[in-house]
């Protein structure tokens, strides 16, 4: 009867050690750090972003080969082991199924819109400490085995794939000598295995030892952050946990704001263009005229609009055939388009002028086309840098003001050390001189008096 109330109780707990490691849905902060994150014990939440935009969006690649931003992200990547180059995102699309290809890197911004931050992270110090991002995208993705010193969320969005996982205790054994943890022949550790399908995520502790692999196509994304944050009671109000909160309004630590959305704008608008057909001037001029987005206050399209509008059109015909089409997209490039970014922005901002004009001319409002978001957050940047430094030279003088006596104290001193030194020098010079005439003087008096025999000379010659 003991040993079957013992095995009773072995299974009873067992049973509860495995709900505790899997949730349905998100916990609250409180919780899951109280649970979890404190206790280094990793949580799998299923099923915690089904609603997100990117499980919704991300299943398909048509997505993304929609979007013109996909023509104007690049990626360094090593295609084949003789082809290693700057690819856009959408040749990257075009190429990863053949090729096995796998992005594995920072979010791009392009797919930055559609990642809420985990909701057991929306906490002003969680917030605060929020360290890194990054995405794997690809086919049979295969990363580990790795070990971050963060806290780790993975999210599963489009695709399954396992994680592996070995705990800080146990690693110890294992070391970090790289060894694939999906084939490990080993019953001295304890490994934990978990399989993400879309709208799952994973909670992996800092310092513990984990792999990730598919077997098709799969795409996750990871959030990390500083170990050891504290949160107290009633800081973290569920209410946050309701409102979406997306990863490209949020600063982490070592990644600076992605503006290549904002700084891309008006070009990536007129790629939107080419969804249907491509253009000639004629053509291209007569789209112009009808855009909304672009004029919806424009009274009149004078003869200055078409001016500007030549201008612009060979800035898109990149290729120079006389045509704007997709075949100028596939000759783009980073420096390229770096080029030309700047004199699309200034034809914008012509006709953002006569607008102005004849809005005035009627009364009615003027309008800035070109939205400058990134100029001002660094225009804002630069006055806190001279704010900063402002503060500190005030601080600096206040101290100098301080230890002033001292420094004066200081160089008198430095002033005596040096003149003693000067004198020390000249003793030594002048003893020195003494030693040197003793010298002569000796070797004056042991020179002989009257001719002697010199070797080499007649004795007649002397």
């Amino acid at each position: 009867m003991d040993k079957m109330n013992t095995l009773h109780i072995s299974i009873v707990f067992s049973l509860m050690y495995l709900v505790r490691l899997r949730e349905m849905g998100f916990p609250n902060t409180k919780d899951f750090f109280e649970q979890y994150v404190d206790r280094s014990q990793y949580l799998v939440m299923k099923g915690a972003i089904i609603d997100s935009p990117s499980v919704l969006h991300w299943n398909k690649d048509d997505y993304f080969l929609k979007m013109p931003e996909a023509w104007t992200t690049w990626f360094q990547m090593i295609v084949t082991k003789k082809f290693n180059d700057t690819i856009s995102f959408r040749t990257f699309l075009e190429l990863y199924e053949d090729y096995s290809l796998s992005l594995v890197e920072h979010v791009p911004a392009i797919m930055m819109t559609d990642i809420c931050l985990p909701k057991p992270l929306h906490c002003k110090p969680i917030l605060k400490s929020l360290y890194d991002h990054a995405i794997s995208f690809g086919y049979e993705v295969k990363t580990g085995p790795l070990r971050s010193d963060k806290e780790l969320m993975t999210c599963q969005s489009a695709g399954e794939s396992q994680v592996v996982l070995v705990s800080k205790n146990d690693k110890e054994q294992l070391g970090l000598s790289g060894e694939d943890l999906f084939h490990m022949n080993t019953s001295s550790l304890r490994l934990y295995k978990e399989d993400l399908t879309p709208g799952d995520c994973i909670y992996i502790p800092h310092d513990w030892l984990y792999s990730r692999q598919s077997v098709s196509r799969s795409i996750s994304f990871d959030i990390s952050w500083e170990p050891n944050v504290k949160i107290g009671n009633g800081v973290c109000d569920s209410k946050q946990q309701q409102t979406p909160l997306f990863i490209n309004k949020i600063k982490f630590k070592v990644l600076d704001r992605d503006w290549t959305l904002d700084k891309n704008k008006w070009f990536n608008h007129f790629v939107t263009y080419l969804e249907n057909q491509d253009y000639s001037y004629e053509q291209f001029e007569n789209r112009l005229k009808h855009d909304k987005t672009m004029f919806a206050n424009l009274v009149n399209w004078t003869e200055e609009c078409s001016e500007i509008a030549k201008e612009l059109f060979p800035m898109l015909d990149i290729n120079k055939d006389g045509r704007f089409s997709k075949k100028d997209l596939n000759s783009l490039i980073p420096v390229i388009l770096e080029a030309i970014r700047g004199s699309v922005q200034d034809r914008i901002l012509d006709f953002q002028d006569i607008i102005n004009d004849q809005q005035l001319q009627i009364g009615g409002k003027t309008e800035n086309l070109v939205v400058p978001e990134y100029m001002k957050e660094y225009t804002e940047s630069i006055q806190r840098i001279i704010q900063q430094t402002a503060s500190q030279m005030e601080a600096t003088q206040q101290m100098m003001d301080k230890v002033q006596p001292q420094l004066s104290q200081m160089q008198k001193q430095y002033k005596d050390i040096q003149k003693a030194k000067d004198e020390l020098l000249k003793y030594d010079q002048s003893i020195e001189q003494k030693k040197q005439k003793k010298r002569k003087d000796k070797k004056e008096k042991e020179k002989p008096k009257g001719p002697q025999m010199t070797s080499g000379k007649r004795r007649d010659e002397l």
